[in-house]
Order: structure tokens, then sequence, then C-alpha cells
């Protein structure tokens, strides 16, 4: 979930301005489709929405076979950075 999570995050931070914005998961849905037990695994994040205050996304995670593990869609919240808030490396 965290994987999927980040993916999605990651991938709405690629799109936005990150010194200036910043995200947090305001929904999440998982589905998982096995157990994750042949590492490592990747995950893949497209985004379905871009607006100005929310962004829709969503992840595959496979694994080492390339074996679809979990399903996950998200919203995220836009927000403005703070002034002197550094950005997440």
């Amino acid at each position: 979930t965290t994987l999927a999570d980040s993916s999605i995050a990651h991938a709405a931070l690629a799109a936005m301005d990150p010194e200036a914005q910043r995200t947090t998961t305001l929904e999440l849905k998982i589905n998982f489709m096995r157990p994750a037990t042949e590492g490592p695994f990747t995950s893949r994040a497209r985004l379905i929405h871009l607006g100005r205050r929310t962004v829709v996304g969503e992840a595959e995670i496979r694994d080492a076979r390339g074996r679809l593990v979990a399903k996950c869609m998200s919203t995220v919240l836009v927000m403005s950075r703070e002034a002197g808030e550094a950005p997440a490396s």
C-alpha cells in the first residue's frame, strides 16, 4: 500500500511545481490480487485527473515475475508550500 501511495504522490509531484506545492493523500482504495511473496516489486502510476486542488491517480504493483499483486486508486490534495518549507527529497 505504501509503494502504491508513494508512486501516485510522486506522479502528481512530477506534474506540478514541487518547489511551490506539496501533496497529501485524501482517499485510497487498494485491491490485492495475490500475496506479495516474490520481490522486488515495481509500481507504475498514472494520473487520471490533474486539477488545481485535487489529483486522481492509479497504480499497479507487480512482483518479480511481472504478476499483478495489487491495484490502487487514490485522490491526492494539492497544497501550497509554506514559505521556507523545503520540498521532500
